[in-house]
């Protein structure tokens, strides 16, 4: 997994939001269905700056989020005051590789591809350990991670651009970027550019940041899974609940800690 130091993504939470809560709706709502369904308890791994944590607290759950980014961690913990939510929320500055929390939920989520951020063997086999341990017996596990025959897994080292949004200082960013392949590690090393002019002194702007992420097959995410001592009870291809495929963009999962 990433360590601290190497979170330069996860920097300007403020902005963060505006990028990533536009077509949330659909990956919210399948994950609030799921978990409310479950109990009234949810641990959110890598929760950020609660995108999807707040939304279940909201809901009636009692919500734990644990994350690794200062910065969002606390922008998480602004929001849900503001929201008044400090009284069902509880957040944790930690490493999911090795967090351990008193007593079980009834639900774990891992969501925004996080479960990439895991980047060999033994970190995703601590994530799991991770999750085991915290969910009940016959508790619900629901991640996603991207299905890597859904994307173009090479190098591509001309910036393109992605998308663009309205930051919170009013300028509008161009979002794009580079990617390096490892096929030996599995592991897309991307290099995104964020690129923005100043309306006022006609000053352009770039921001950098480096993050990596490792493609795992639905074979071996299925191993993994089993070998960790959870059971697959579904998975879907994306978040409007299209079934899994092979050019599926997503792998969703919703899987159970054996009893």
């Amino acid at each position: 997994m990433q360590h601290e130091g190497n979170l330069e993504e996860f920097q300007d939470p403020v902005n963060y939001d505006l990028e990533e809560i536009p077509g949330s709706e659909d990956r919210i709502a399948m994950i609030r269905a799921a978990v409310t369904a479950q109990g009234s308890t949810t641990l959110e791994l890598a929760c950020g700056t609660g995108v999807v944590t707040l939304p279940l607290a909201a809901a009636g759950q009692h919500a734990t989020g644990v994350d690794l980014s200062r910065p969002m961690l606390e922008h998480a913990r602004t929001k849900a005051a503001a929201m008044g939510l400090d009284g069902c929320t509880s957040w944790h500055h930690a490493d999911a590789r090795q967090v351990r929390l008193p007593g079980h939920v009834a639900s774990a989520v891992l969501t925004g591809n996080a479960f990439q951020a895991f980047l060999t063997d033994a970190d995703q086999q601590a994530l799991m350990a991770t999750v085991h341990a915290h969910l009940e017996p016959g508790g619900l596990f629901v991640f996603e991670t991207r299905n890597p025959s859904g994307h173009p897994l090479r190098d591509i080292t001309v910036w393109e651009p992605w998308f663009e949004y309205r930051s919170t200082e009013g300028h509008r960013v161009h979002v794009g970027g580079t990617q390096r392949w490892d096929a030996a590690t599995r592991v897309l090393h991307w290099t995104t550019e964020r690129r923005w002019t100043d309306a006022g002194t006609g000053q352009p702007h770039r921001r950098t940041a480096r993050i990596a992420c490792r493609f795992t097959a639905p074979d071996e995410l299925a191993g993994l899974l089993a070998a960790a001592g959870f059971a697959i009870e579904r998975q879907f291809g994306d978040w409007d609940g299209s079934p899994l495929s092979a050019d599926s963009p997503e792998i969703i999962t919703f899987c159970r800690r054996a009893a």
